[in-house]
């Protein structure tokens, strides 16, 4: 899959003041969103800002190219009816397996069905990216051939990450009712006078998929520090 993912008031915040001039803050997490999703996803960063202003920034995020597979700029947008648009039939991607997350309506307006919408970050310390890894890394790992129709499956797509939670919880309240149940109904246990233990209990799946994920993380984060000079 491609996460095409906007720069500005997403992944960092820029103010300027009389004291101080320009500042640039990263969101907090924002490393770990990049090296985490990175072992899912073709990363793309798509600046709303043209390159002379943003290349800089971009660089900072991934100094040494482990995360992000392309930057684009503002020079590579679609210039339509006054607004500049991130049209992503122009990445030569299946549009299946593509979507974007901006702070702007405007930035996917030719492609609304790919898109996670999200409020821009302010620069204020938060846990807006953390939020997002469930979804993300449930749909890299699903196997889906076309996003689009579970993305639109929500009715506040800016609210993705506490619906998809409430899913889970559901979800995952049911799995374990029912493993209760199996070990409840073994009449070999019964007979033996043992009971199903908890540890002896299934694993939910997306718990396995995030343990996976976590070891695959650490050992990529292992090889990056000892491979970085080269």
């Amino acid at each position: 899959l491609t996460l095409v993912l906007t720069l500005e008031d997403f992944l960092i915040h820029s103010e300027w003041s009389q004291q101080y001039g320009w500042r640039t803050a990263k969101r907090p997490g924002a490393d770990y969103f990049l090296g985490y999703l990175s072992q899912y996803y073709e990363i793309v960063l798509f600046s709303s800002n043209y390159m002379m202003y943003a290349e800089k920034v971009a660089e900072k995020m991934d100094p040494i190219h482990a995360f992000v597979t392309y930057n684009l700029y503002k020079e590579h947008c679609l210039y339509k009816d006054g607004v500049h648009i991130k049209d992503l039939s122009k990445l030569n991607r299946d549009l299946g397996k593509t979507m974007i997350i901006d702070t702007d309506p405007n930035s996917y307006k030719l492609q609304p069905e790919n898109a996670i919408p999200v409020k821009p970050w302010e620069g204020t310390a938060d846990d807006g990216l953390l939020k997002l890894i469930p979804f993300l890394e449930y749909l890299a790992t699903q196997q889906v051939s076309d996003v689009r129709p579970i993305l639109n499956s929500y009715q506040d797509k800016t609210k993705i990450p506490e619906e998809f939670e409430q899913r889970v919880a559901k979800l995952k309240e049911k799995f374990y009712n029912e493993q209760s149940a199996k070990a409840s109904g073994n009449w070999a246990l019964k007979a033996l006078g043992v009971s199903a233990l908890p540890s002896q209990q299934a694993k939910f799946p997306l718990d396995l998929i995030r343990e996976e994920g976590e070891k695959n993380y650490v050992r990529f984060m292992k090889l990056i520090e000892e491979e970085k000079e080269k």
